[in-house]
């Protein structure tokens, strides 16, 4: 099961905590320690977008030092009679340092919705796309895998527009002109061509490929166990390549001053201090200078310099003003 509690990271993380929700089967010590482990794991994979648990091993082996507290509570969405649920407080910093010495990397919350075009093939051996009602089982599954991850997908509308453009055969078949035709109208979000058949003894025929611009790369094409397992490893798929892409990874190149220009008063002042402050990509900040309506920051953080500075634009609104060895300079957008 899943038990994610992913609208509430971002505030957490401005709190110094990361939070998130496990079942135990009373209050002993020894519940409340195996519970930490598995609310710690569940974190990492949303933290990581790593697919393989045993990637967090060495870090699942601190739980007790990173958790700051336990919280019982109420709910009325328990998987099974006698369980209680339980919020575990993390470390934010903590848990971060303890990612980069692990090596592996975090994953901003600003992460894109991919793009999944589905052709199913039905009983009569014909293709047609994926639709929302009758095949929203199988979709809310998937829904519920991609949380695991904290991440989202959405099929294309498949409108009268989107169907000018490409066909249920042409998708099935991979006709790469007509789908890379009709993915354009989508921008730049990841998009994925999904190759569905269910076979009468619920094995499942998928295969999974990737748009890109020059055409069609195909990612997996295997037949599964279940339904539950290939929408696992699709899952699995998106968040390896969201992973990859996206992932911000350890790094010792000393930094640039960062240098907030025109700012307008006291509150903007806090407004960045106290965002800095609260993010786990900054170690440690101190005010080098503050000159008139220029406010010049000293950093150690454990990101590169381009990390860095994607993070402070996604944290704050900010307009890059200029980049160089010595500073990287940001003015806030109004």
């Amino acid at each position: 099961m899943c038990c994610c509690l992913s609208s509430e990271l971002s505030t957490a993380q401005t709190q110094g905590i990361y939070a998130e929700q496990a079942f135990t089967q009373d209050q002993s010590e020894a519940e409340l320690a195996k519970g930490a482990k598995q609310a710690l794991t569940g974190l990492l994979q949303r933290l990581t977008l790593e697919t393989q648990p045993s990637a967090f091993e060495s870090i699942v082996a601190q739980s007790d030092s990173l958790v700051k507290r336990a919280i019982f509570q109420d709910s009325d969405n328990l998987p099974s009679q006698g369980l209680r649920s339980v919020l575990y407080e993390f470390d934010a910093q903590a848990v971060t340092r303890a990612v980069f010495e692990a090596g592996l990397g975090v994953v901003p919350d600003d992460r894109p919705t991919p793009v999944l075009w589905w052709a199913v093939l039905d009983e009569q051996l014909a293709p047609r796309f994926i639709d929302r009602q009758a095949d929203q089982p199988v979709l809310s599954a998937l829904t519920e895998s991609l949380a695991c991850y904290d991440l989202t997908m959405t099929p294309p509308l498949f409108d009268l527009e989107d169907r000018q453009q490409l066909t249920p055969e042409a998708l099935w078949r991979s006709q790469t002109t007509s789908i890379v035709r009709a993915a354009s109208r989508y921008g730049s979000a990841p998009q994925y061509v999904i190759q569905w058949a269910e076979l009468s003894n619920d094995q499942v025929i998928a295969t999974m490929s990737q748009i890109k611009p020059q055409g069609l790369v195909i990612l997996f094409e295997r037949t599964f166990s279940s339904a539950t397992t290939a929408l696992q490893a699709i899952a699995a798929q998106i968040a390896t390549d969201l992973r990859d892409q996206l992932a911000v990874t350890s790094d010792t190149t000393s930094l640039p001053l960062i240098i907030f220009e025109d700012l307008r008063g006291f509150d903007e002042y806090r407004m960045i201090t106290r965002a800095l402050e609260g993010s786990v990509f900054v170690t440690s900040m101190r005010v080098y200078k503050l000159i008139g309506r220029e406010l010049v920051l000293k950093f150690e953080s454990p990101v590169s310099r381009e990390q860095l500075e994607s993070v402070l634009l996604e944290l704050l609104p900010l307009e890059l003003v200029s980049s160089d060895a010595d500073e990287l300079r940001f003015e806030i957008s109004r």
